[in-house]
């Protein structure tokens, strides 16, 4: 297979598009967003052995729960994140529908396919509408004890979140959450990945910000911004 037709799946990597804060933990692990919007993209099983056998990817995101791709990746000891359609969140408040979803797309695949995370939408807080932003965190909840009750035990529930969240990034020491999601949506979430031990899960699009960042994120030596309130140099 050549490579640049399996490249053409894959978007970033995940943990350059996709932050795990967890503790603190430093982070030794490389994986991508496997993304399925093209055409004549090779079939999952086949991308699912290019990466256990030409690369060290040992991680990927999908951005549904495509029963193909799950079905691809058991026994390789790949990490699979799966993905919430946004439009399905206010239906996982109710507990019976939140089993079934389990029930459907992940107790087929678990725990031979190595499903780590469920992202519970995409950038909901950024997108909307307002119902889907009302309803995440009640959802969120939900599905987490639907897969305790499901007997699922090790799938942390979480969601992704744009850097639209953030009031200011610049320099990313004086960082902030946006007024109005900071204790309406993000404090509640927060208090449950606490809870559950789960990530809290940002997507910065790197290349997307502004001139300044970019030089900070990609660790350009021509560029030094200094926080007199933190002391902290950015390079």
């Amino acid at each position: 297979m050549e490579f640049s037709k399996i490249q053409s799946l894959l978007y970033v990597p995940l943990f350059l598009s996709t932050i795990f804060v967890q503790h603190f933990a430093i982070v030794h692990s490389i994986g991508v967003n496997y993304g399925t919007l093209e055409n004549n993209h090779p079939p999952p099983a086949q991308v699912a052995q290019f990466f256990k056998d030409k690369t060290t990817i040992d991680r990927i995101k999908i951005f549904d729960v495509n029963p193909d791709i799950l079905r691809a990746f058991p026994g390789i000891g790949i990490f699979v994140a799966v993905t919430v359609q946004n439009g399905e969140i206010p239906n996982l408040v109710n507990i019976k529908y939140a089993w079934r979803w389990a029930a459907n797309n992940i107790k087929p695949f678990y725990p031979q396919t190595k499903i780590n995370y469920i992202l519970v939408g995409n950038e909901v807080l950024h997108w909307g509408p307002q119902n889907l932003i009302d309803n995440l965190v009640s959802a969120t909840r939900t599905l987490h004890r639907a897969l305790i009750r499901s007997g699922i035990q090790g799938v942390n529930v979480t969601t992704a979140h744009s850097l639209g969240i953030l009031e200011s990034s610049q320099p990313p020491s004086l960082a902030k959450f946006r007024p109005g999601w900071d204790k309406g949506d993000l404090a509640p979430m927060l208090q449950f990945l606490q809870e559950t031990k789960s990530p809290f899960m940002v997507n910065p699009y790197l290349y997307f910000d502004t001139h300044q960042n970019r030089q900070i994120s990609l660790y350009s030596n021509q560029t030094q911004v200094y926080t007199i309130n933190t002391q902290n140099k950015h390079t």
